[in-house]
């Protein structure tokens, strides 16, 4: 293949690669239409070759196109996969209820509170180990929620997620202590 775009007979590539083999491999990708892959390929390839000539003249003309039928195939191969693990998987969950097993998790709102009450305790303590330096930062002036924002970042004290300080954050950590509720906190 010359690097001006043109076979070595001169034939411009677009030419060569008409719209038809185009069109097929970008139906052939679609999901619903990888099992049909193969012999779609075996379809391109014969009308290629009786389009361009010989398989030399097909490789120089087209070169990227044997890469594209290579992922093709990995992909048809892929979607096969696929469909075998979800049929096990579908038999193996008809299998479990047919045996009178209960799927899924029986205790769900046990777990959820559990879940619920972990994350406000968690909460809670990082709240009660950011109040002393935002009290801090409030005795040396700062009046608003963003200005305590703005020294947490100055001083670098990461937020409960590792981000950067705003007037929101420091709302939320200041709400639970603002009736004076610090000492009832641990």
């Amino acid at each position: 293949m010359a690097q001006n775009g043109f076979r070595m007979d001169g034939t411009p590539h677009e030419k060569v690669l008409d719209k038809g083999v185009v069109s097929k491999l970008e139906e052939i990708m679609k999901p619903e239409n990888l099992p049909r892959v193969p012999g779609v390929v075996r379809e391109a390839d014969a009308e290629r070759e009786a389009r361009v000539g010989s398989t030399d003249h097909r490789v120089q003309a087209l070169p990227g196109l044997r890469q594209a039928e290579g992922s093709v195939h990995i992909l048809a191969v892929a979607q096969h996969e696929r469909e075998m693990i979800s049929e096990r998987t579908k038999a193996a969950l008809k299998a479990a209820r047919a045996r009178g097993t209960r799927l899924g998790n029986p205790r769900l709102d046990e777990a959820a509170k559990r879940g619920t009450a972990a994350l406000k305790a968690n909460a809670k303590r990082f709240a009660a180990n950011v109040l002393p330096i935002i009290r801090e930062i409030e005795k040396a002036g700062a009046a608003s929620l963003n200005a305590i924002a703005a020294k947490l970042n100055e001083r670098n004290v990461p937020t409960a997620r590792g981000g950067r300080w705003t007037h929101v954050q420091v709302g939320a950590v200041l709400r639970p202590f603002a009736d004076g509720a610090a000492s009832a906190i641990v």
